[in-house]
């Protein structure tokens, strides 16, 4: 509703859709952070470093107001579901521990992405009950055919932004060059 009220000068470019993209359409429990500006609010609970203050002293907003029950959805759900057929130029993922999940929740359609970028756990891990680390997510992208470039979020290491584009496939380059 806050956000349906914030963007409502906005009707034709924003169309909020409540749900949460995970790698199953399903229900999940949505952990809400009802207290600054929302932005710890997350599938997962915070691990317990984080709770206790021992890994991110400068933060005092890690903790939770209120869970509710939400429909979860795969990505390449939604677009199937949207008819969204033409390529994607960027895809930025912001989803609290979910990053790499919402990733391969895109299936085979990953390759529709041109580049984007996500959140990644560097040093800690941020919450409980999920891989989101940058070196896993780094992995991954490269296995689908994505060039990374890693930079870091705060000074502590904590997190960090991956950005990632899809790599030029050099054979045909290489064909085309050798042609004629």
């Amino acid at each position: 509703v806050i956000l349906q009220n914030k963007f409502s000068g906005y009707k034709k470019q924003f169309f909020l859709i409540p749900l949460a993209v995970d790698i199953k359409n399903s229900f999940r429990e949505f952990n809400l952070a009802k207290h600054d500006d929302w932005g710890v609010s997350s599938l997962y609970k915070f691990s317990n470093n984080i709770v206790n203050k021992k890994r991110w002293i400068e933060r005092n907003d890690f903790y939770f107001d209120q869970s509710i029950n939400t429909m979860t959805i795969r990505l390449d759900t939604f677009l199937e579901l949207y008819n969204l057929k033409s390529k994607i130029s960027y895809l930025s993922i912001d989803a609290q521990g979910n990053d790499f999940r919402v990733l391969k929740s895109l299936g085979k359609k990953i390759n529709k992405i041109k580049k984007g970028k996500c959140e990644a756990s560097m040093k800690t891990k941020l919450y409980k009950g999920v891989k989101n680390d940058s070196k896993t997510i780094q992995k991954f992208l490269a296995r689908n055919n994505f060039k990374t470039k890693v930079i870091e979020d705060d000074e502590s290491r904590n997190e960090c932004d991956i950005h990632f584009e899809k790599k030029k496939l050099k054979i045909i380059f290489e064909f085309i060059k050798n042609w004629h």
